[in-house]
């Protein structure tokens, strides 16, 4: 009924690792082939995780992802499939290209804020520290921005012949942070999330997956401690949900801690701010090229049991300009309605 396409997983691995390769392939197949005849053709697939070096490294893994995928592909060629790499750079890339046979179509990799696994030297991660990162920092290498990973890779696979190939990364999260910062609580995890959501937005990923739904207390989606309650995270998720398939726009903020996109979407414009300071901000801003006059804002923004709500209130033009007060520590959708 929602439309969405799905998204599914093959295990390649169990049949490597048991010698049991042909019965793996099938399966994949019969999996595809399940999907298909329940009316889901041209799925999202993708064939391993995390286990690149349990097939001896990138070749072997490419190889093995090959056989799986013609497969799979021979049942519906109008699957879409990923490959998983954590530590992606140019060589691992064209290895993975010079084995995988061109069935590939996207790569996926996972990375947390402030970042995932045990790198050595890595600092955890504190609140202070979320502040003065705009935009957020990939620490995997060292000074990048989440914004700027998805085109370094989109860059080398066109390199290496893959025009227009996927990126995704299928496992954000909150990652090794300080857990006796008592500046960090459920709502802020949250809106540290939704940081890294809008992240992916700017930066022009193709897909991201929150890892996971049911994590524990503060950190999931949904709080199983709490009756299975949607945890803040899922406040910043509706909102950007709604510029998905809009038309990307330029915004530029001088504003450190206030910043954000806009988007085009059926005659409406969405303008997203994140506000990373305690204190309120007064945001002023013009658009070019619309008449609008009005407008709606939704904030999202923290209770007294940190669980968090969202807020709506009108906002007008003050002259030639918008000038709207941004709650500290919050995140806001403004829409107007362009003539």
């Amino acid at each position: 009924k929602s439309g969405i396409v799905p998204l599914l997983g093959v295990n390649s691995l169990s049949g490597h690792k048991h010698k049991r390769q042909e019965e793996s392939i099938k399966r994949a197949a019969d999996m595809v082939a399940y999907v298909k005849k329940k009316g889901f053709g041209g799925a999202f697939w993708y064939i391993g995780n995390e286990e690149g070096h349990l097939h001896g490294g990138t070749a072997g893994y490419a190889k093995a992802f090959k056989i799986h995928a013609l497969a799979m592909k021979k049942i519906d060629p109008e699957i879409k499939i990923f490959w998983n790499s954590n530590h992606v750079n140019e060589n691992v890339i064209s290895t993975f290209f010079k084995h995988d046979g061109g069935t590939s179509d996207g790569i996926e990799t996972h990375g947390k804020w402030p970042f995932g696994g045990k790198p050595k030297g890595l600092a955890l991660g504190t609140f202070k520290r979320w502040q003065e990162e705009h935009p957020l920092i990939e620490k995997k290498k060292s000074t990048r921005v989440w914004r700027d990973v998805a085109q370094t890779y989109r860059k080398i696979a066109e390199k290496y012949g893959r025009k227009d190939y996927l990126i995704a990364n299928n496992e954000y999260g909150i990652g090794n942070i300080d857990k006796k910062d008592t500046e960090f609580n459920r709502f802020r995890y949250g809106l540290i999330m939704t940081d890294m959501l809008q992240e992916h937005f700017i930066g022009g990923w193709d897909m991201t997956c929150f890892w996971d739904t049911v994590r524990g207390d503060v950190n999931g989606l949904i709080c199983k401690m709490n009756e299975y309650k949607k945890n803040p995270l899922h406040m910043g998720m509706e909102l950007l949900a709604e510029a998905q398939g809009g038309e990307m726009l330029e915004l530029v903020s001088d504003n450190k801690y206030t910043y954000g996109f806009a988007a085009l979407k059926d005659k409406l414009l969405m303008v997203y701010l994140i506000n990373k300071s305690k204190e309120n901000q007064s945001v002023k801003f013009n658009i070019t090229g619309a008449q609008v006059k009005s407008g709606q804002a939704i904030i999202m923004e923290d209770t007294k049991d940190h669980w968090g709500e969202l807020t709506k209130k009108r906002i007008s033009k003050k002259g030639s300009d918008f000038v709207i007060n941004i709650p500290g520590l919050s995140y806001s959708q403004f829409s107007f309605t362009a003539k």
